[in-house]
């Protein structure tokens, strides 16, 4: 992860070679998580034809994962079935929705109580922020 970190906070895109020979050479274990939105993909958009063949066979010795916002038909939206078949996992909804191999796995769910709706209810009320929170209010 640290690699990983290295590279993103350094405003670059990952240099998947050089990432390679640091797993190498480190011994690392090969369990790598992806972000799609901004990362795989230009934000909401579908990866291009050439990245997903290149990422897929890229990743074709590591056990990879998505970690998205996104729904799992948003994530079939933006990269080929094939290549979302060669993940381990995808973690959809915030990590709420597990999927694995194109089977779903588990939802978390979670059900706030009274007094948290009362309290973000509240803070909605006054707060200073200058635009309206959400436009369905």
């Amino acid at each position: 992860v640290s690699v990983i970190n290295s590279y993103l906070s350094s405003g670059n895109y990952i240099n998947l070679g050089k990432f390679d020979d640091n797993i190498r050479n480190k011994k690392m274990k090969r369990l790598l998580c992806f972000d799609l939105d901004g990362t795989l993909t230009p934000p909401r958009l579908p990866m291009t034809k050439e990245f997903d063949s290149f990422f897929a066979s890229w990743m074709s010795d590591k056990k990879c994962f998505i970690a998205t916002g996104s729904d799992f038909k948003k994530v079939l939206e933006q990269v080929s079935y094939e290549t979302v078949m060669k993940f381990e996992g995808i973690y959809c909804s915030m990590g709420n929705v597990f999927w694995k191999k194109g089977d779903f796995v588990y939802k978390n769910t979670f059900k706030a109580d009274e007094k948290l709706f009362e309290m973000l209810e509240n803070y909605r009320l006054t707060t200073d922020y200058p635009y309206d929170l959400f436009s369905n209010y």
